[in-house]
């Protein structure tokens, strides 16, 4: 009896022992001077209905980067080298494009993404994934025209460090603070700053581990936590605005680099302007590809 006692607490042990070897640290820590090619691509669907008529819009943004990785201490330092930006936007049967690498040199929408090629911003990032330090918008901001054109506003809108910390830690403050296996749950906080306040209440679960990388679903809420307000165009608009956020990462798991992620939020309220409200639906999808050089 005591044998079998022995051997079974023995094989115990052992699937223990194999179980706890299944576990692994997910933290944003890639090699200093690693370098990743990385593609993001925004398509968003606004759905509104102004004075009983619908007044839709698309608006669609791809940009390229380069990402390198330097040692900060306990964090790492990340610089971003921007290059080809494209935006589309369709509104009320009228469509508009701008593109950095257009030969259009007369358009002023693509005269500014041209002057955004090339240009870096540095961000200090913790191992957990949050956004210490922003730098660089200024220098940026410089190469643009020095008009208040809207062009040069969206422009400003994309590129701004508040804009650049909450586009980083979308896709990266979401690392479990203690050791995962399959079927972990963990959560992680985002706050969007820009072009208006959200919060994103994300939720994780390590679906599987295989071939050194993470498979990650993602659900969440995403909202405005009541009315808040931005300003468009000269005008005060407020927003309110309550959804979900749905997707999939695959993450590398030594480095915690994301190789693709797709998350889709599903927003629905109103948007108040000049005393006008303005019911609302807007379908966000982004895609992020990390490709290591």
């Amino acid at each position: 009896m005591k044998k079998i006692t022995l051997a079974l607490f023995s094989a115990a042990m052992l699937a223990a022992s194999a179980l706890q070897a299944q576990k692994i640290t997910l933290r944003f820590s890639p090699a200093n001077g690693s370098r990743y090619d990385v593609a993001t691509v925004t398509a968003m669907n606004i759905k509104q209905t102004v004075m009983g008529q619908p007044a839709n819009a698309d608006v669609n943004n791809t940009v390229a980067a380069l990402y390198e990785i330097a040692d900060a201490g306990a964090d790492k330092n990340l610089t971003m080298t921007y290059g080809a930006v494209k935006t589309n936007m369709s509104f009320m049967g009228k469509d508009i494009s701008i593109d950095s690498e257009s030969p259009d040199t007369a358009n002023a929408g693509n005269k500014m993404f041209r002057s955004i090629k090339g240009q870096k911003i540095t961000a200090t990032i913790a191992s957990d994934g949050s956004v210490k330090k922003v730098e660089g918008f200024e220098a940026i901001k410089q190469q643009l025209n020095a008009d208040n054109s809207p062009a040069r506003q969206m422009t400003e809108e994309m590129f701004s460090d508040a804009t650049i910390k909450s586009l980083l830690e979308q896709s990266l403050k979401m690392y479990p603070k203690e050791a995962v296996s399959a079927g972990s749950t963990w959560a992680s906080t985002v706050q969007i700053e820009k072009p208006y306040k959200l919060t994103m209440q994300n939720n994780y679960t390590l679906k599987k581990t295989e071939g050194g990388k993470s498979f990650i679903d993602v659900t969440g809420k995403v909202g405005t936590n009541g009315a808040t307000k931005m300003q468009q165009q000269g005008m005060e608009v407020e927003i309110n605005l309550d959804g979900t956020v749905t997707g999939t990462l695959t993450m590398d798991n030594a480095s915690g680099i994301t190789d693709t992620s797709e998350l889709t939020q599903l927003l629905k309220g109103t948007a108040k302007v000049q005393g006008m409200e303005v019911p609302m639906e807007i379908t966000v999808k982004t895609t992020i590809d990390m490709k290591k050089l």
